[in-house]
């Protein structure tokens, strides 16, 4: 049945366990997002180069796309908590790891190095923070707990990149962000250490390759994931144009490193401003209309930044284009966990993060390319425009998206 509108906050947030995972994942994501503003500033300061920043998002979806499928078993093997916690302490050394090269002032190829290994641990970390998310929300108000927690990472990114450019325009120490960012992801370990996750008893015994396999035709045999995630990928894949803040904060905007944290934090503003207003209306009806008009407006307002030669106005279509984006992600995310069983949960959130970090980090390393072929400005209109014409082929190719209704668990 579709879930129940009279889910309050105060309800779903009087779940402890939920309430550990919010502030963790909070702290977490600050620090993240701190400290990939600091290494696109840092990155274009010391090289001025469209492809070396290309190449930190290549860095890191390299490991995330050769160990999907081993990852997933992994997950669906062994204790989905402890790989989470394992995953949390590996992202910690990584920024241990930047702030040595940055005060020591390496070459720029040991960035990447660290990003290889920053990619390593977040191969397991998104899909096993899928995989136990079920075990740490409120037994109640799916949705809205997913809406909840999509918030609280939309608000820390809000904060994180505007915190980092101030930080960086004040003091201009680098490595003084990487070493808050260790801090932060050893915070999350610490606050759910102690978080009773109840595993699933059906585990896979051996690697064989039907149960590496088995997430790949899970997911194409299911036809709406498939198609929400098909969408998402080429979507992004082709409208993302974040990589490319720090050139248009330079050399288009003319801003420092303050405006360059602004210009991070806008979609994430409103992505905060769409949750809450999501989370006083009642449940999505019409939850395929709803994503594909969130996707198009995503390109519409991702084709109005690209163009723009004014410093307000591009803050503004990127508040529009983040809550656009952010609908789309609530949508995504509560699908997955609706239409898994929890047995392939691992193998099913591998694939999924598959999809979203090569619409991510793929698509931020196809815009630095193009980019330094053809210029920022016509890389990210071109983007949108894309993006306008994967939603349309979305529409006519896929009949089951354009019909899904409310979202039901």
């Amino acid at each position: 049945m579709s879930e129940p509108s009279s889910f309050s906050l105060s309800s779903i947030l009087s779940h402890v366990p939920f309430r550990r995972y919010i502030a963790g994942y909070f702290l977490f994501t600050l620090g993240q997002q701190m400290q990939m503003v600091t290494i696109g500033f840092e990155i274009y300061d010391r090289t001025h180069s469209n492809w070396a920043l290309g190449l930190v998002n290549l860095m890191q979806v390299l490991p995330v796309f050769f160990l999907t499928l081993l990852t997933g078993h992994i997950l669906d093997r062994f204790s989905r908590k402890k790989i989470f916690l394992l995953s949390l302490l590996g992202y910690s050394v990584t920024a241990i790891c930047l702030f040595i090269v940055s005060l020591k002032k390496w070459p720029i190829p040991a960035v990447y190095v660290c990003m290889v290994f920053f990619g390593t641990a977040r191969a397991f970390f998104a899909p096993a923070r899928a995989s136990i998310l079920p075990q740490i929300l409120p037994p109640f108000g799916l949705v809205r707990s997913l809406n909840i927690s999509a918030g609280v990472w939309q608000l820390a990114t809000v904060i994180g990149p505007a915190l980092g450019g101030f930080w960086l325009a004040r003091f201009f120490h680098p490595w003084m962000i990487y070493f808050f960012n260790a801090a932060c992801a050893a915070s999350f370990f610490l606050l759910l250490k102690d978080v009773s996750i109840t595993e699933s008893e059906s585990k896979p015994t051996r690697i064989t390759a039907t149960h590496l396999f088995a997430g790949i035709r899970y997911v194409f045999q299911t036809k709406i994931l498939l198609s929400v995630m098909t969408l998402d990928l080429f979507a992004v894949l082709f409208g993302g144009a974040t990589t490319l803040l720090p050139v248009f904060a330079k050399e288009i905007l003319h801003t420092g490193p303050t405006g360059l944290g602004f210009l991070r934090a806008a979609p994430s503003f409103g992505a905060v401003l769409a949750t809450l207003l999501f989370l006083h209306r009642g449940p999505m009806k019409r939850a395929g209309v709803t994503l594909l008009f969130s996707v198009a407006g995503f390109g519409l307002a991702t084709i109005l930044f690209g163009a723009s030669r004014s410093f307000g106005f591009s803050l503004l279509v990127l508040v529009i284009l983040g809550g656009f984006d952010s609908i789309s992600v609530v949508i995504r995310a509560s699908l997955e966990q609706i239409y898994t069983p929890d047995s392939m949960r691992g193998r099913v959130s591998s694939i999924t993060r598959l999809f979203i970090d090569l619409s991510n980090e793929l698509g931020g390393f196809e815009s630095g390319a193009v980019a330094s072929l053809v210029g920022p400005v016509f890389c990210v209109v071109g983007g949108g425009v894309a993006t306008l014409f994967v939603v349309l082929c979305a529409a006519v190719l896929a009949p089951s998206l354009r019909k899904l209704g409310a979202l039901e668990k």
